[in-house]
Order: structure tokens, then sequence, then C-alpha cells
């Protein structure tokens, strides 16, 4: 990468076992020597495999364009997106592990593969305690994914009158 420019950092992205998952980024001096690599690299043969070579957006230009701070107001459940498909059990317990007042974390699985979608619920005893997590979370990143945080809607559940009895439904997923 030297003979293109000066490198300011490399990041070599690995999965939950150590091993790469086959990308990284490298950072140049300046755009132009950037230009140089992807020039010379984009789609040579390296060790048996073609590489693709491209710009990406500087975190801090993405960041800046995005809003931050929650959407919504806050609430005693916390959404968590972003998450890693390689996180575990174990990487979940050691993100919480400073956060207390935890009730719950749900993580959403795709029901057809039986695999995480990528993002969790954390239920709280109380607002403040999820506005105190959320001041821990805001800033982890987990296999090179900065999490994604707002706090959850609260559910509309539907009014019934005292004497009536409590229903249930489907909601279209069968009987």
């Amino acid at each position: 990468m030297e003979r293109f420019g000066t490198v300011q950092s490399i990041k070599i992205i690995y999965d939950g076992r150590g091993l790469s998952k086959g990308f990284g980024y490298v950072n140049f001096d300046n755009i132009d020597q950037a230009t140089k690599a992807i020039e010379g690299l984009n789609q040579q043969v390296f060790e048996g495999r073609r590489l693709t070579v491209q710009y990406t957006l500087n975190k801090e230009r993405v960041e800046r364009g995005r809003p931050t701070g929650p959407k919504n107001n806050p609430t005693k459940t916390l959404f968590i997106g972003n998450m890693s498909f390689e996180m575990s059990d174990k990487d979940l317990n050691e993100l919480f592990r400073d956060i207390h007042n935890v009730i719950d974390v749900r993580v959403a699985i795709d029901r057809k593969t039986g695999q995480p979608r990528g993002f969790a619920h954390a239920d709280f005893i109380d607002v403040r305690s999820a506005e105190k997590a959320y001041d821990v979370l805001k800033e982890k990143e987990v296999y090179g994914r900065k999490l994604r945080l707002d706090y959850s809607s609260p559910s509309v559940q539907p009014k019934r009158m005292p004497d009536q009895a409590p229903t249930t439904g489907s909601r279209g997923m069968g009987p």
C-alpha cells in the first residue's frame, strides 16, 4: 500500500471467531493517494482472490449527516440496532455487564431462518434506567459496527370495558 502514498491506518474486519471477514479499510493521507490505490489494485488478483477496491465514506462525514441522538422520546424500552450477526449470547452479556436495572433483552430472530435480524429490544424497570443505558451504549462498537440506539415507542393496547374479558387475536400469523 505504501507505493500509492502514506497510509494513515489499516483496519481488518474480523468475525466472532477472530477470522477475517475478507475485507478491511485503508486510510491514506489524501484522496489522490486513495485514487491511485483504487486504479492500481481494483479487480487485481491477490493470493487467488479478486480484489474490490473502492472509496468509503469517512465515518465522521457520515455521522455529521445523520441526526444525533434518539428520534423518539425516552421510554422504558431501548431499541439496539446495527448489531453484528456474529454476536453471541456471551457478547450480549458482555455488552450489558455494566448496565443496571435491565428486565429483559430480546434479540429479534427471523422466523424462517432462525437467524438474528441484527437488532434487539431491552426493557428496563424505569425510564431513567433506560436513559442511563442509552448513555453507556451510544458509543459502543461491536465487531466493527457502531450500535444504533433509540427508544421504542410504547405499544398501543386496545382499551376494553371493565366487565369485558381480555381478548386474544392473531396478527395474520395463522390460527
